[in-house]
């Protein structure tokens, strides 16, 4: 009886721990680049909060070369979504990042997003399902938007990594703005309701012994 009790308790807390961290937001970090003549970044463009507040008109600057990861360690990333911003400017300042899934650029690359899309949409679709797709805002706006669908492929964390040295020097002065990042985890449901059912055989189990 005392042994069905503790399984009991056991279980159930299991399924609270379970569901708690499906529903825990992401784990953001950052290794940041330089600007384009090697300074630092300026200290408004540093702070990495911006780029998970919820605020588009807030950002964080990767600087050329620099990377940031969304992490939901240890469940599995569903799928996730990016806003550049320029602020009208994409012509004078082209950006580009590349798209990992890992903690960096060692993990499978999923593809490369660019603050060039203002006005069209475009679609990158890479190996396993992946898939990126770039929103066409109006160019009032100086946003760029991207989805990304990872597919099939199997990850806990998601990393852009900044590519703009590909325009040069000048191209740009402190690489890729992103204004948000987030990850959504991949849900438990499964899982959770395995462990209520094991819940409720222990019950069924207690109560055949009272009788």
């Amino acid at each position: 009886m005392i042994m069905n009790n503790i399984l009991t308790k056991f279980a159930a807390a299991a399924v609270l721990t379970l569901f708690a961290t499906g529903a825990s937001a992401a784990t953001i970090s950052a290794v940041q680049g330089t600007e384009a003549d090697g300074s630092p970044v300026s200290a408004a463009r540093s702070i990495l909060a911006n780029a998970s507040d919820g605020d588009v008109n807030t950002f964080y600057s990767l600087g050329i070369g620099g990377s940031i990861t969304a992490s939901v360690s240890p469940l599995d990333v569903a799928g996730a979504s990016a806003v550049e911003v320029t602020f009208n400017n994409s012509a004078g300042f082209p950006e580009a990042a590349k798209v990992y899934a890992g903690t960096d650029s060692s993990g499978q690359l999923l593809g490369e997003i660019f603050n060039l899309a203002s006005g069209v949409s475009t679609t990158f679709t890479g190996l396993l399902g992946s898939s990126i797709v770039a929103s066409g805002n109006t160019p009032s706006t100086g946003f760029t938007s991207f989805l990304i669908n990872i597919g099939l492929v199997e990850t806990s964390a998601l990393t852009l990594v900044d590519t703009t040295i590909q325009f040069g020097p000048t191209g740009s002065k402190d690489g890729f703005d992103v204004g948000e990042f987030s990850v959504t985890p991949v849900p438990l449901p499964a899982a959770g309701w395995m462990l209520l059912v094991g819940v409720g055989g222990l019950a069924a189990m207690r109560r055949r012994q009272r009788v």
